[in-house]
């Protein structure tokens, strides 16, 4: 007996059962951005994705992005190395939008 082929059958069949709506876990991208050629312009410059985190933004700026699972703290953000930062649902709509980092 092939036992590779029987664990690859038996992947299948279990995937063949599955049945899941199009979803995915919630999410937050974040628009970082840097300085510009001139030395003081702050320009966007990258994007950062963090499944299954909420994002909020605090005093003077600082966005903060939390884990939903155990509140960790996965990334703070000084003000002016964000742009905007984009909250998603399971579904993928749009939950919230912060926009700063001024």
């Amino acid at each position: 007996m092939n036992f590779f082929q029987q664990a690859v059958e038996d992947a299948k069949r279990y995937r063949d059962q599955v049945v899941e709506p199009q979803m995915q876990n919630p999410y937050v991208v974040v628009t970082t951005t840097c300085l510009g050629p001139d030395n003081v312009t702050r320009v966007p410059c990258g994007e950062a994705s963090f499944p299954r985190c909420q994002a909020d933004e605090f005093i003077k700026g600082v966005l903060t992005i939390t884990s939903m699972d155990d509140g960790y703290e996965m990334r703070v953000y000084a003000p002016g190395e964000w742009a905007e930062a984009t909250a998603f649902d399971a579904f993928g709509h749009i939950s919230y939008y912060l926009s700063g980092g001024k």
